[in-house]
């Protein structure tokens, strides 16, 4: 009989154990910041020679990010899901009709990492009753967690249409006064305004830095052919969000990039960027390392045209492209060298000749 209950004992003691670490198991590892951006992508979705994978390498450093002028929503789409490959994690999008009261019409996107944000739904365009806006603010409502508490976000964002006259951006710039009232009676929690606005914080801006505080009051947005321009670009928040830290994306430098090619292949603009919580935005990625690499490989961002010759289908005159077409972020990007065709480039892709690219 004793032996029984000592076995008896034994078998409860193990269950206890067990039901623990299956606890344990399923709990997710606390999220305890999120990186928060906003980016104008100059025309994505137009036929422009954009390098989508440079792009991306950018936006998967931050974990929600909001897009303005998205011209076709398949474009969105595939730059979703191209961030989604390089990065290693599931990126959502929720996106906007395209917008505008005559033939030029943009739409807006948002993009974000599913596991340190959570989209609650209640993405909207907004009415505008006053028939104010060229391109109505699209919202939608997210959650982040940051020092393990929840934080329910109405995040909103707006292209300011730039006119011929800062009086034709005055217009929608004082109307957002009257929007920013609306997200708070329409949504609970904190709202945060990003976007475009083409004019600088304290220019202009009606009654809104009353309501609102702009995160970016130095520096500048726009990339002009040498340097930054203007500070166009924001995000604006009611004051209470745990914000460690707030800048301008140096992106060109991020990409060793210069501000011609920058302007040519990503964007005009830089992001700017919010940081709730213990976390930090850094050139270097955080990008997932493959599996298995080749031990002899040809870097295609490095390599002399006599090791770019030797692989598939490249001869001396398309290594030398290639040594022009610099950098390089995706071996499927080498179909812009002439003679290089899809299938040719694929040839290339699968002889595993090619090093890894960031």
């Amino acid at each position: 009989m004793p032996e029984v209950r000592k076995r008896t004992s034994h078998y409860f003691a193990g269950l206890i154990i067990l039901a623990g670490v299956l606890l344990l198991g399923s709990q997710s590892p606390a999220i305890a910041a999120a990186r928060i951006a906003s980016w104008n992508l100059k025309h994505l979705g137009w036929n422009n020679d954009k390098d989508l994978e440079a792009v991306a390498s950018v936006i998967e450093r931050f974990d929600l990010v909001a897009l303005q002028e998205v011209m076709t929503p398949a474009a969105a789409k595939q730059l979703a899901a191209i961030v989604s490959r390089q990065s290693g994690d599931d990126w959502g999008i929720a996106q906007s009709r395209a917008l505008g009261d005559n033939s030029y019409k943009e739409s807006y996107a948002f993009l974000w990492r599913k596991s340190v944000v959570e989209n609650e739904g209640g993405t909207t365009v907004y009415l505008d009753p006053g028939n104010r806006f060229a391109r109505e603010p699209l919202s939608s409502r997210f959650t982040v967690t940051v020092d393990d508490k929840p934080l329910h976000l109405t995040l909103a964002t707006v292209h300011i249409t730039y006119g011929d006259r800062k009086a034709d951006r005055s217009v929608e710039i004082r109307e957002l006064d009257e929007y920013w009232q609306w997200l708070g009676q329409a949504f609970e929690g904190d709202r945060i305004l990003m976007g475009d606005f083409n004019m600088p914080p304290g220019d202009a801006w009606s009654q809104f830095d009353i309501f609102a505080q702009p995160a970016i009051t130095q520096g500048a947005s726009t990339l002009g052919h040498d340097g930054y321009a203007n500070l166009y670009d924001n995000i604006w928040t009611n004051g209470a969000l745990p914000i460690t830290d707030a800048g301008i994306a140096d992106y060109p430098k991020w990409l060793g990039l210069d501000h011609e090619t920058a302007r040519k292949r990503v964007s005009d603009h830089a992001p700017v960027y919010i940081v709730l919580g213990k976390a930090t935005v850094s050139a270097a990625m955080r990008r997932k390392e493959p599996e298995q690499a080749p031990r002899d490989c040809i870097d295609l961002n490095r390599a002399s045209a006599g090791e770019l010759d030797s692989l598939d289908h490249v001869g001396p005159s398309r290594a030398q492209a290639i040594i022009e077409g610099r950098p390089w972020h995706s071996i499927r990007r080498l179909t812009r060298v002439s003679g290089l065709s899809s299938a040719r480039v694929g040839d290339i892709a699968s002889s595993h000749a090619v090093c890894p690219l960031p």
